[in-house]
């Protein structure tokens, strides 16, 4: 389900779960504790460690709160999700991500020649969706010690690239 989203996940897992009813009624509930997670966003190259996460089900929905995750520096953040598994064909999703001076980009032009870099961030990230699409909400500034890159070829580049927004020309490199 996750190819080319998270390439490698490795942990540990307790289930304790119980199937209730059958086909369209049945009924899922129990929890999971999930113990020294370690994972890979495919995207950005991140990779993100949670010692510890409990994540509760309740009637076909998984929820998991103020679960404590850290970047490869050992900087925090936090992750609640909300996962609905009413049907395996409409599965619907709803998470929330707050951190501070996280690593959220970790690439090389090998990996991304449109942008790359190594950019540290403090903000939230909320990611809702069904079959029928996903919708981003990214809230976040940029912290010290991040170096991103977007090589541009010409002004027709930087016109139609709407979500670029250059709010100080203090230095130009071409």
């Amino acid at each position: 389900i996750l190819k080319g989203v998270i390439p490698e996940t490795k942990g540990e897992t307790m289930v304790d779960l119980v199937l209730r009813g059958q086909r369209n009624q049945a009924s899922l509930d129990g929890k999971l504790i999930v113990s020294n997670m370690q994972t890979q966003l495919d995207f950005t190259k991140c990779v993100y460690t949670a010692p510890k996460a409990e994540i509760l089900v309740r009637n076909n929905r998984f929820y998991m709160r103020d679960v404590p995750i850290f970047d490869e520096a050992k900087n925090r953040g936090q992750i609640d999700m909300n996962l609905k598994l009413d049907h395996l064909s409409n599965i619907e999703y709803d998470m929330l991500a707050t951190f501070r001076q996280f690593k959220v980009l970790n690439t090389d032009k090998r990996d991304n020649d449109m942008f790359y870099g190594n950019v540290f961030a403090s903000g939230e990230v909320a990611v809702r969706g069904d079959k029928a699409g996903v919708a981003m909400e990214i809230n976040a500034t940029t912290n010290d010690g991040s170096h991103f890159f977007m090589p541009l070829s010409g002004k027709s580049n930087i016109s139609t690239a709407d979500f670029v927004t250059f709010t100080k020309a203090s230095q130009v490199d071409t």
